[in-house]
This record gives C-alpha cells, sequence and structure tokens, in this order.
C-alpha cells in the first residue's frame, strides 16, 4: 500500500498493478493458498495447542528462507533456545530466520522496522500485549486489539503476517476468530486418525473450502496425494505390512475412508466425497485441532 496516496482517489487515478505471488515453490501449498502469499496479505493459522503449528511455520521460514525472504520470527511460548534445537532437529537452520522472544506490540513496530523482514511470523496472537490496551496479558481483549493494531500496521508496510491463534476442544479460537473478517485468510488444522488436514476457511485471494491432507513423517510432514493410488496412504499409515497381504487390501478399503469427511445438510443426513469439503455450520464439531510440520516439495 502506497503510504502517500490520499485518502479519497478516483478509481480511475489508482496505479494499476499485478500483485505478484511469493511462491514456495511446493506446488501443493501454493494452490492450496491461492497461488502464493501477495503483498499485505494477513493469514490466522488456527488449531489446538501442542498440534504442530509453531514447526510448521518454522520450517515454512526455511523454505521461504531458501527463497530469498527474510523472516522475523515472534515466540512467546518458547525460549529461541528451544526454537533452535528444534530447527536443528529439523534441519532449518537458516541465517535470515530472525527469532524474538518480544510479544509487546510496540516492541514488535520497532523490530519490523529495524530488521525489515518480508515475513512477520507471531506465536502466537494470545501471548501480545500492548500497555495502550487495557486487560492482562493473554486476555480476549489484549489478544483482538493486539491483532488489529498489526494487521493495520502490516497494510501500511507491505508485510506479510502469519498469526497463529490456539484453539480449544471445540475448534473455537478464543477472542481471535471474531477477527475473522479482518484477516485475509483463514487456516484450520484438524487431526484424524493421525492425519492432519489443512483447510481453509476464508481466503480472499483463493477459493475456500480447500484441504490439504498430510502425514507426519521422521523429519515433518508430507503431502498425502488423495487422488493417487489408495496404497499410498495405507503404506504410510502402516509401513512395516506386506501390501501383497489379505490384510493390507482390508486395512486399504480402511484407510479410504479417512481421506472423505462428512458435510451436513438441512436434513441432517451425510453424504461424503473425496475432496473433503465442509461446511462451516458443522466444522467445529468435526475438527479436532492438529499440525503441520513439514511441506515436501
Amino acid at each position: 500500500m502506497n503510504k502517500n496516496m490520499k485518502d479519497e482517489i478516483s478509481i480511475l487515478d489508482i496505479p494499476s498493478k499485478n500483485e505478484p505471488r511469493i511462491k514456495t515453490g511446493i506446488k501443493a501449498f501454493d494452490s492450496f493458498i491461492g497461488g502464493g502469499f501477495i503483498d499485505s496479505q494477513c493469514i490466522l493459522l488456527a488449531g489446538q495447542p501442542g498440534a504442530g503449528k509453531s514447526t510448521m511455520l518454522l520450517q515454512l521460514s526455511t523454505i521461504l528462507s531458501d527463497k530469498g525472504e527474510k523472516v522475523l520470527y515472534f515466540s512467546g511460548e518458547e525460549s529461541l533456545g528451544q526454537i533452535k534445537l528444534r530447527a536443528d532437529r529439523l534441519g532449518t537452520l537458516r541465517q535470515d530466520i530472525i527469532l524474538s522472544n518480544t510479544i509487546k506490540l510496540e516492541d514488535i513496530y520497532k523490530a519490523i522496522e529495524r530488521i525489515n523482514p518480508k515475513f512477520v511470523i507471531i506465536d502466537s496472537i494470545q501471548m501480545l500485549y500492548s500497555d495502550k490496551v487495557r486487560g492482562e496479558k493473554g486476555s480476549e481483549k489484549q489478544a483482538k486489539a493486539c491483532l488489529l493494531q498489526l494487521i493495520e500496521h502490516i497494510k501500511v508496510t507491505d508485510k506479510i503476517l502469519i498469526a497463529i491463534g490456539h484453539a480449544n476442544k471445540a475448534g473455537q479460537v478464543a477472542g481471535v476468530m471474531t477477527l475473522q473478517h479482518m484477516v485475509d485468510t483463514v487456516l484450520f488444522v484438524t487431526v484424524v486418525n493421525h492425519v492432519r488436514t489443512l483447510v481453509t476457511l476464508k481466503n480472499r485471494f483463493g477459493s475456500i473450502d480447500e484441504t490439504l491432507p498430510l502425514t507426519m513423517e521422521e523429519t515433518g510432514f508430507e503431502e498425502i496425494n488423495i487422488n493417487g493410488p489408495k496404497k499410498t496412504l495405507t503404506e504410510k499409515l502402516f509401513p512395516n505390512i506386506n501390501t501383497d497381504s489379505v490384510w493390507f487390501k482390508i486395512l486399504d478399503i480402511f484407510v479410504k475412508g479417512l481421506t472423505v469427511r462428512p458435510v451436513s445438510h438441512s436434513n441432517n443426513n451425510y453424504t461424503y466425497n473425496n475432496r473433503r469439503r465442509y461446511s462451516r455450520r458443522n466444522f467445529r464439531r468435526h475438527s479436532r485441532g492438529g499440525g503441520l510440520h513439514k511441506l515436501t516439495m
């Protein structure tokens, strides 16, 4: 956004430009978020605490760093030493990933101005606070006010914000989901039988109700191609089984059912399809939280 642009301007006088997409190079993920990230985009990543959202963003930071993008990662829940240990284990140590334990909003503004990153990651929004906002640290009022102010700052500086919001068992993100209309994209992570699924609930720059199923491997997560051979997912879940055995064929039929989700209709009957689409009304009923570790090419 041009900070020198007048508050009121004719639509004909607004400079025309095609917003370039910042791609991760992972085709499935880039397509999932609408073709890549764009300037001033604000993303809310939701899921239950401990589901792996932090690890996902750390590994995503690595991918972006390898593409030449500087990432400023604010963590209020882990020490910098803990983050480095996890990054070392996952092979995600990079020079252009800048870590900070700053959680005061005014200090975050100063760090953004000083470091000048392209991507700003907040882990998590519930940890932020501002001296200018009444309410205790970690309160719903603090979280909502800080997120709103941070979004306004990101919009005028052409950065890209990815903020984690912790959900409760009902799939609700305390206080923060009430501001989902302020962000451009809302992603939610679910877990069903050890299969993580990233779901798009809102996306101003792409389609919604998209899903990206993943499985956890030793070094992170890998995409599950639900349109490919059925044995792919079964082999990932049961790596030691003989694929020629009758038990494998039985398990294959069972696992196929894990790659579909119910869509509720007004008469409470359920239908299934292999694209795993969710209705907004019954999404919370079926969500279980979850995490995403490694996105592979």
